[in-house]
């Protein structure tokens, strides 16, 4: 399960596609619930990155893949039953509200 579109989020967020692209993403934002959660999530961690400069990060601190943990903590939203659920229900994973996505993602994004 999940959209073959969750790749151009890194470049819708970042800028780097064409207008033509954006157009066209921003047409498919409209109706996926996944790819609208992810651009909200890699906004919010770049709005994160650019308000802490890299010489506050110290040396010897651990080297943490943000990218690959939000794709972790998405993929284990895609397996909670109660997702499924409402997948089933709604007929396809773009078709889940995202009031509803964003209420089993909060106990994932919560977890420290």
């Amino acid at each position: 399960m999940g959209c073959k579109q969750t790749d151009n989020v890194g470049a819708y967020v970042g800028r780097r596609l064409s207008d033509e692209q954006r157009e066209k993403y921003e047409i498919h934002l409209q109706n996926c619930v996944r790819c609208r959660s992810e651009v909200k999530i890699f906004s919010k961690i770049k709005e994160v990155l650019k308000t802490r400069p890299l010489y506050s990060i110290p040396k010897d601190a651990p080297k943490i893949d943000v990218v690959d943990r939000t794709l972790a903590t998405i993929h284990a939203i895609e397996q909670d039953p109660k997702y499924l659920k409402l997948v089933a229900k709604h007929g396809s994973e773009e078709k889940v509200p995202e009031a509803d996505y964003m209420k089993i993602a909060k106990k994932y994004f919560n977890k420290k």
